[in-house]
């Protein structure tokens, strides 16, 4: 789909970029009128009808390139994988397609959380019972699921796990290691042939991560490493700290929150991969930078390169309650993390935060773009929530953009819109939980917030395309010849509608990738 927004977008973009301030080496975005960034509307919504009420889709979903993968799950059994892929030809998203039809009914939560690399999928259940689709009691021991995308037969397989009592086709703790309220599956996390899944209930609470490797001689998963926080320090690894609350991980990093760290003001762990594990003794820990209890730094995490982003549950002070922040850690040239950015909720000062929006609990981070939920924001009724997506200007400086919301006119109250986001190439999903009503998934179109424009429909920015050599560009305007409703030729190759002796000088110097209608 065309937008014929780019003008105006980068407008709004040059206002915001470079907005800040620093105290003691940490950038505080610098507030600003919500009213004055654009409010985008979704241009596709995703729900399942079979669910009914309770969870539906508005969680547990990601996207890669062109394919957004879905779970849901309504809490009586009834529950669901789902996937839609983008058509660049029709510039539309398919009707939802079901993964794995043959799922089994069970009680739990599917869609705890999930991740997707473009090839594997990885769903949590952090509240499954291991004891059969009906279990008389509630364990909560966790389960996660894994399927393998096939992009060129368009159709997805059953990972296993290999186990010492053989292979698995659900992801669990063994036996013998399971025990009630470990909630394995709370966060997963996938790279390559990596995943990361938090078990933040086990050893009542203490909190463990749990890696698996693929085998892709044999096409199964097995145990990697087990991560703890007591192998970082003598002092860590408390019960109740729930380490393994959040994961994120990309290429040898693997980031690991603990949430309720120090009276539940919050901690960040970082490691790095080795050929046996991941070095425990040479990792980092970033603590909460404010000692407010129950401001549960780590409460979710993103990692794109060497920029994550962290959020946090809330801050309850004299002046705001669950008000809620994120945080920017950059990763300088020595591998040392450091927080490098405060954000808060855009508003004209700080100290009028509306209360309860739970701002930054949940976060997502995509090349230079983060997007962040903002649950229980009052966007014209009572916790109906928001997105605000943040741009990074050329000075590193991340500023807000554009705030999502839900259909317009919806009038009903208590939607959480932003309760799940998930950054893809060039759309955003944003979820809603309503107890009360079917929760949906929603696509945006980040290039109508980033002024950036994709004619080609291959999810990729034109301008992009031109300079990795996708496209050619000969009259030099920054769109590819194959969008234009023209051929550039000699007679006016500047695109300037005016033929001057220029002409000929701008043909020789694009001959080589001129059309081949203009070619001698």
């Amino acid at each position: 789909m065309f937008h014929c927004a780019r003008k105006e977008a980068l407008m709004l973009r040059s206002v915001f970029i470079g907005i800040g301030f620093s105290i003691t080496g940490v950038v505080l975005a610098q507030p600003v009128t919500s009213n004055l960034l654009p409010r985008l509307e979704p241009e596709f919504r995703k729900y399942d009808q079979n669910l009914g009420s309770l969870q539906g889709i508005g969680t547990g979903f990601d996207v890669s390139g062109d394919v957004a993968v879905f779970s849901g799950d309504n809490g009586m059994g009834n529950r669901g994988l789902w996937y839609s892929r983008w058509d660049p030809g029709t510039a539309t998203w398919s009707d939802l397609i079901s993964i794995d039809p043959t799922l089994e009914s069970r009680i739990g939560a599917l869609g705890s959380s999930a991740a997707f690399d473009g090839t594997t999928f990885v769903v949590g259940d952090a509240i499954d019972d291991g004891a059969g689709p009906n279990p008389p009691v509630s364990n909560d021991f966790g389960a996660a699921y894994v399927y393998r995308y096939n992009s060129g037969s368009d159709s997805w397989s059953r990972e296993l796990l290999m186990t010492p009592n053989g292979p698995e086709a659900t992801f669990r703790l063994d036996a013998g290691g399971q025990a009630v309220g470990d909630n394995y599956g709370t966060f997963v996390a996938i790279d390559g042939d990596y995943i990361a899944i938090g078990v933040p209930g086990r050893s009542t609470e203490e909190g463990a991560v749990i890696t698996y490797v693929r085998d892709n001689n044999l096409g199964v998963w097995q145990l990697f490493d087990v991560i703890e926080a007591d192998e970082f320090a003598p002092g860590d690894g408390q019960a109740g700290e729930r380490f393994g609350s959040a994961v994120a991980m990309q290429g040898t990093t693997l980031c690991i929150s603990a949430n309720r760290d120090n009276s539940s003001t919050g901690s960040v762990y970082f490691f790095e991969r080795s050929g046996s594990g991941y070095d425990s003794m040479g990792g980092q820990k970033i603590p909460s930078p404010e000692n407010i209890a129950f401001f549960q730094f780590g409460q979710d995490l993103a990692i794109d390169g060497d920029t994550v982003v962290i959020g946090t549950a809330g801050e309850n002070t004299a002046v705001m309650t669950n008000g809620g922040r994120a945080y920017v850690a950059d990763r300088n040239g020595l591998g040392v993390w450091t927080l490098s950015q405060e954000l808060r909720l855009p508003v004209l000062e700080p100290a009028l935060d509306p209360l309860m929006t739970f701002f930054g609990n949940t976060v997502d981070i995509k090349g230079d773009l983060i997007a962040i939920g903002a649950i229980l924001n009052e966007d014209g009724q009572t916790q109906n929530g928001n997105v605000f997506v943040y741009n990074r200007s050329s000075l590193g400086v991340f500023t807000p953009i554009a705030q999502l919301r839900t259909l317009a006119g919806l009038s009903v109250g208590g939607l959480r819109f932003g309760a799940d986001v998930a950054l893809g190439d060039r759309f955003l999903l944003a979820g809603e939980q309503n107890n009360s009503l079917e929760s949906t998934a929603y696509l945006y179109d980040l290039f109508e917030a980033t002024g950036d424009s994709d004619c080609d429909g291959n999810l990729t920015d034109d301008r992009a395309d031109i300079l990795a050599g996708l496209q050619a560009d000969a009259n030099d305007n920054l769109v590819p010849d194959t969008c234009e409703g023209f051929v550039d030729c000699i007679a006016d190759i500047n695109g300037d509608m005016v033929v001057t002796p220029a002409d000929f000088t701008a043909w020789i110097n694009a001959f080589n990738t001129s059309p081949a209608a203009c070619l001698p």
